[in-house]
């Protein structure tokens, strides 16, 4: 957890704007570029190349990107966020590989939103009204019911303890870097603010390690630097194959990672969780709104309203956070330390003018 540089700051996550904004701002391009991923997945360069290149690309700009604050980037920060991110992102591939446990997974996503709030009242010190968890448990109801059936969530018990626990990681370790990642767009006394592009290329890293990480594990011995470029970046195409559609998805993803990261700024933690979640059912309920001949159930439909009532009372009071962090806290309490110890020097100074002053006048 991190407090913010200015009280301000930490007291209006909005920054101005109103979270609910930030929210369907950060929702609609989600759903563009999952419809994006359906619609043009056979013409798209691989997955590993274009998060290398998000990578490169905030790389730079988070280096003449101004930073805000004082004091040091905090890298054990940074390194601790990344490496949470990294093996968030390896246990969601193999939940995603397991057959059955990817679908519970996005299902179980509105649960991560409760996890969110519980993360960031903890380390964060953010209050949410009772109508603001409320409004998450109908989020996490109405994501979990908007599956094509039920068999997904009830076949949880059948799949076993180990890969549970590994579904279970996924969100733990998801959460965490999320919080994380706030914390460090937010800074701290002794450490100052990233910006939003260099959180944006933290996340990029962490993924472009973990889907290089099944082929790292394989080596035996260290295969060269060359060698090593290649199998983080994966197989490079051509850029002068690269047509106009996969140069758009790239630059549009870019801009999505982007706008994720911003929503960590401009609002907080749960609202850019509630923006993942909500978006499971609403782009499966819009890519099949796409297919011709396709219905939506009834029991879709009320899983949609129930999201949608969630999402109206998540921000009929959306969380307020307290005007100091538990870092802040920390903070003020060393700077009321150090001007007492300021005032104690003071006064031997002036306690020891005294007693010269009194000698002199016993000599005199």
């Amino acid at each position: 957890a991190a407090g913010g540089e200015d009280s301000e700051t930490a007291a209006s996550p909005s920054r101005g704007m109103s979270p609910a904004l930030v929210a369907a701002l950060c929702l609609v391009l989600v759903l563009l570029h999952r419809l994006a991923l359906r619609s043009l997945r056979p013409s798209l360069p691989p997955m590993r190349f274009v998060v290398a290149v998000h990578s490169l690309a905030f790389l730079v700009l988070s280096l003449v990107t101004p930073a805000k604050g004082r004091g040091p980037p905090g890298l054990l920060m940074m390194m601790l966020v990344g490496a949470m991110d990294l093996a968030g992102w390896a246990a969601l591939q193999r939940v995603a590989m397991v057959d059955g446990l990817g679908v519970a997974a996005a299902l179980l996503s509105g649960a991560g939103l409760v996890y969110s709030l519980v993360l960031s009242q903890l380390f964060l010190r953010s209050r949410a009204k009772a109508v603001t968890w409320i409004g998450a448990l109908c989020v996490a109801a109405g994501v979990a019911a908007s599956g094509p059936s039920l068999n997904a969530l009830t076949g949880l018990a059948s799949v076993g303890l180990k890969r549970v626990s590994l579904l279970c990681a996924a969100f733990g370790l998801s959460g965490l870097a999320l919080l994380g990642k706030e914390a460090l767009l937010r800074g701290a006394s002794n450490r100052r603010a990233l910006s939003v592009s260099g959180v944006a290329c933290l996340a990029s890293l962490a993924q472009l390690f973990a889907l290089a990480l099944p082929q790292v594990l394989t080596l035996r011995s260290w295969p060269g630097w060359r060698a090593a470029g290649h199998i983080l970046v994966g197989p490079v195409p051509q850029l002068s194959s690269l047509g106009s559609t996969a140069i758009a998805y790239i630059v549009g993803s870019g801009v999505l990672r982007l706008a994720l990261s911003w929503g960590l700024r401009a609002a907080d933690a749960p609202t850019v969780q509630l923006v993942n979640a909500v978006a499971v059912p609403f782009g499966a309920a819009m890519v099949a709104m796409i297919e011709p001949g396709t219905t939506l159930s009834f029991r879709v439909l009320g899983a949609l309203g129930t999201c949608a009532a969630g999402v109206i009372l998540f921000f009929a009071a959306a969380p307020v956070k307290e005007p100091e962090t538990l870092l802040d806290e920390r903070r003020e309490e060393k700077e009321r330390r150090r001007e007492a110890e300021r005032t104690e020097k003071q006064e031997q100074q002036q306690r020891k003018q005294v007693d010269k002053q009194a000698e002199q006048r016993e000599r005199e």
